[in-house]
């Protein structure tokens, strides 16, 4: 195999360290590790900042933010034929300076730009796929743009779901299943590493629930108020920051903004039941695999990518989002079902092996 000259990158909307952000970090270092060149070519600060921290080689340059709102839809398209004729002087650049180049493309922006000219100039591209389809593409006229270029011979695209590859509607996506590393989860942690006031919170209810994950809308916010409200016994705890936060401490729902990896491992160990109860698509869960690996029941809607890889009622509870409030409040209850979860849950998420998924994205690039 020849070694690659692989530049990844990423001009996002927002930028803030998330499952897209870690998952690239893994794959960049096991891409070094195989023996690829590895750049950043980014405008986001936390890829930039790994980058510097971990002896990559990167560089910040200036493209517009994705056309993923009214505002950024209107700019970007005024200013795309300056936008394009500045990607192909940077591709021109790449080229010439590095052997075998391919690019590793994480968001719209670079995607809509680069696409035409990697084509032209025979650079290979990936494009990765993390973020939840909407109407930020569903209804946006770049996106025929978009599914043009996809089709093409210089691109590959490959996403994290099955829910995923039908949400993008395009033929051809290759499903890489998203994966952890376990040991962290695994490992059995004493209850002491949790902050005090989290042990408070967890010693109040006969049975405790509990969240990881954004405090937002789309991730179910409102379905644990609606369980909350109707079935005020169970103990509900979330763990992160997002504008329900004010909201759920209203209606009794702890909140805690931040633990570290230990620490959610400690919290998934010691409540009855994990739940992701997302009301818009979520393109994986990756919260699900580790509270599996933590040896937590977990509960899930439809919407989340994980439901497509697990068998109802033996190793994840799996409901309609409209039906999550009910399900939960008899879950908790079942302490067969529980025992189930946990016994097939540990054996399910082998079927995720972290080495594995990292070796598809080596593939890629072969």
């Amino acid at each position: 195999m020849k070694p690659a000259s692989i530049i990844i990158t990423r001009f996002p909307f927002t930028s803030q360290l998330g499952g897209e952000e870690i998952h690239t970090f893994q794959v960049a270092e096991a891409l070094r590790e195989h023996g690829h060149s590895v750049e950043f070519l980014t405008s986001c600060p936390i890829l930039r900042k790994y980058a510097k921290n971990n002896g990559f080689n990167y560089r910040k340059i200036w493209l517009f933010k994705p056309p993923v709102s009214i505002p950024t839809y209107a700019i970007f398209t005024l200013l795309s034929p300056i936008l394009f004729v500045w990607s192909l002087f940077v591709l021109i650049l790449l080229k010439i300076s590095r052997p075998n180049l391919k690019i590793y493309s994480l968001s719209f922006t670079e995607k809509l730009l680069f696409a035409p000219w990697c084509w032209m100039l025979k650079i290979p591209m990936v494009w990765v796929e993390h973020a939840r389809i909407g109407n930020w593409f569903n209804k946006n006229a770049w996106k025929f743009w978009y599914k043009f270029w996809a089709v093409g011979d210089s691109v590959r695209i490959v996403t994290v779901s099955k829910v995923m590859k039908k949400d993008l509607g395009i033929a051809g996506v290759k499903i890489i299943p998203n994966a952890i590393d376990q040991k962290v989860f695994s490992k059995i942690y004493d209850v002491s590493i949790l902050p005090e006031e989290v042990r408070k919170s967890l010693q109040k209810n006969k049975f405790d629930i509990g969240y990881v994950g954004r405090l937002s809308q789309d991730k179910g916010m409102e379905l644990l108020i609606e369980l909350k409200l109707k079935h005020p016994e169970i103990g509900i705890t979330t763990i992160g920051s997002g504008p329900y936060r004010e909201l759920l401490e209203d209606h009794e729902i702890n909140n805690f903004p931040f633990l570290n990896k230990e620490q959610i491992a400690c919290f998934m160990q010691s409540i009855d039941l994990l739940v992701l109860p997302a009301t818009e698509t979520d393109p994986f869960g990756l919260v699900v695999l580790e509270a599996m690996a933590a040896k937590c029941p977990t509960l899930v809607t439809t919407k989340v990518g994980v439901s497509d890889y697990l068998a109802n009622n033996a190793e994840c509870i799996i409901c309609k989002p409209e039906d999550f409030a009910a399900v939960a409040a008899k879950s908790v209850k079942d302490k067969a079902l529980l025992a189930k979860l946990k016994e097939q849950g540990e054996k399910a998420i082998t079927r995720f092996d972290h080495q594995e998924m990292l070796d598809s994205y080596i593939k890629l690039f072969e």
